[in-house]
């Protein structure tokens, strides 16, 4: 498979992502400023998958290092981590979600990053 597009969408949803995560790694908690592109919105089950890709539950912010470590130890490291963040009901859902959920086109996404917008203004004075 190719590289997935990046779009104002994916702009949008890292943006709040990394906001949520307060500009820190999940895994090793090291803090980076507002803005710096080395904090990364990483996807659990990837990007091209449209029945989760703005799933909150598969996205985590994470450091260049811990974001690298994680994707050559998905199956093992990362799946603790996921399992220990949200839960395994959760973990589950995600799961099943990737395989059988509704598919986000981008009609649906329009109100999707309208909200996610509002939420950076109002809660992190974000105006991306």
């Amino acid at each position: 498979m190719g590289k997935v597009k990046i779009d104002i969408n994916d702009t949008v949803f890292s943006r709040l992502v990394r906001h949520r995560a307060n500009w820190k790694c999940e895994r090793c908690t090291m803090t980076k400023r507002m803005g710096d592109a080395s904090l990364h919105a990483s996807h659990f089950i990837g990007r091209g998958n449209h029945r989760v890709r703005y799933c909150f539950d598969n996205v985590d912010a994470l450091c260049y290092g811990c974001h690298q470590f994680f994707e050559t130890h998905k199956q093992t490291f990362y799946t603790e981590f996921k399992i220990k963040k949200i839960g395994q009901e959760r973990y589950d859902a995600l799961i099943e979600q990737s395989k059988t959920g509704v598919i986000i086109t981008k009609a649906l996404l329009k109100p999707l990053r309208a909200e996610w917008r509002k939420e950076l203004r109002e809660k992190y004075g974000d105006h991306v």
